[in-house]
């Protein structure tokens, strides 16, 4: 696996290039950045014709570049797509990738030009909905023919019922902490060593149209934390939400993409 390190090089040098002044793309740059664009455009069955390798392989860049953009914006997610191929993206450890890039960024200069020029590339191809749309699992399941492809990232699949007084293993949990903040009908508590599959067992519950749950995955602020709001009578506003890492909530998105639950219901 290349490094952390080896990956913010790669960024940096197309960074660096950039100044105040806009320039229209390079060809070779264009076409880096269009494959990126044709990676979340890719429908269901053009994935699944794919070799479980390949598949394994954009699956996991497209998870990575979608963090990028939510967590970073769209200047580092455009320099990401200029410096590392789809295929070279694979052979790079994620784990932590995000935090060391934000890292790096907070000690960088933005310059005007690359500024201008990710924020007018990213827009013409309408990279904030490709995301939103593959997000929130509106798209249809990645493959209905390979029951296989459902570990690519090892998906935990959701049990039957929530077990939350169940035992948790040092080794199974997680280490996600949920706090609860109520208005009058739950006393206010922190739940630790929440498995995620209790989170995915909890979703299940509430599938369809109802109206009494709603997700805030993406706040508008990209500063608060993702959550579950819960009504439990006529006010507006939730009587309870459940406050959730952003880790957990990439993974529940995950979960949502493979196993095509398109009903769970989710605000921006």
């Amino acid at each position: 696996m290349k490094s952390h390190v080896w990956f913010v090089e790669q960024v940096e040098r197309v960074r660096s290039t950039f100044d105040d002044d806009t320039y229209p793309l390079p060809q070779h740059q264009k076409h880096s950045f269009d494959l990126y664009v044709e990676l979340f455009q890719e429908d269901a069955i053009s994935f699944a014709k794919r070799s479980k390798q390949r598949r394994s392989a954009r699956l996991k860049a497209r998870t990575l570049l979608s963090d990028v953009f939510i967590a970073l914006g769209s200047e580092v997610f455009f320099l990401c797509a200029l410096a590392v191929a789809i295929s070279t993206l694979d052979t790079v450890e994620i784990k932590g990738l995000v935090p060391t890039l934000r890292q790096w960024w907070t000690t960088v200069s933005h310059p005007k030009g690359l500024v201008e020029t990710a924020n007018q590339v990213c827009t013409a191809s309408s990279i904030s909905a490709l995301i939103s749309k593959g997000s929130t699992g509106s798209n249809k399941r990645i493959s209905d023919s390979d029951p296989s492809d459902h570990q690519v990232l090892q998906d935990q699949s959701p049990p039957k019922r929530p077990r939350l007084s169940s035992p948790v293993h040092a080794s199974e949990s997680l280490d996600e902490t949920l706090t609860i903040k109520t208005k009058k009908y739950v006393a206010s508590e922190t739940i630790t060593n929440l498995q995620l599959g209790d989170l995915f067992s909890f979703m299940s519950e509430y599938q369809g149209g109802c109206t009494l749950l709603t997700m805030q995955l993406f706040p508008e602020d990209f500063t608060s934390l993702p959550s579950i709001g819960i009504t439990f009578g006529s006010s507006a506003e939730p009587d309870a939400t459940i406050i959730f890492k952003r880790e957990m909530c990439t993974e529940l998105i995950r979960h949502t993409i493979q196993k095509g639950q398109s009903k769970l219901r989710f605000t921006s």
